[in-house]
């Protein structure tokens, strides 16, 4: 039993909740309303977690790498290594996001764990932080 307050149900209120999405989100097209206030489901994020990945494989193959942690010190020019840190950094955002939704399926998660291992995730972070640390560390001695 609840103590206090009232369950609420909006299933039959879209048009309510709409509106109030509008207001309070302070934009009048419904669409950039709704992107404020509501997240997208767990395929669509999947989806964008594939598309990143295949971005940062696409890139490491251009470097004559293999997709794979342990690549990422063959890395040739800072430039490089800075394009590595803007690909995973948006692979790892979109995990991040996707780490928060709590109805996962288990076909979901299985799909997640197929894009991206969590052997490579780790093994990338470690990765992205050792070459981050490395160019700031480059880039503080250059401005001194």
């Amino acid at each position: 039993t609840k103590p206090y307050g009232n369950i609420l149900d909006f299933r039959q209120q879209q048009d309510s909740v709409d509106t109030a999405i509008a207001l309070f989100s302070g934009e009048s097209a419904g669409e950039k309303a709704r992107e404020i206030w509501l997240v997208d489901k767990a395929p669509v994020v999947i989806q964008k977690l594939e598309d990143a990945v295949q971005k940062l494989d696409a890139f490491m193959k251009s470097q004559s790498l293999d997709c794979v942690p342990d690549a990422v010190p063959n890395l040739k020019g800072d430039a490089a290594r800075a394009v590595f840190i803007e690909r995973f950094k948006e692979v790892q955002r979109i995990k991040t996001q996707l780490d928060q939704y709590t109805d996962i399926t288990a076909e979901n998660a299985a799909a997640i764990q197929q894009i991206l291992p969590k052997e490579h995730l780790l093994g990338f972070r470690g990765a992205y932080l050792e070459t981050a640390q490395r160019l700031k560390t480059q880039q503080g001695k250059g401005t001194d």
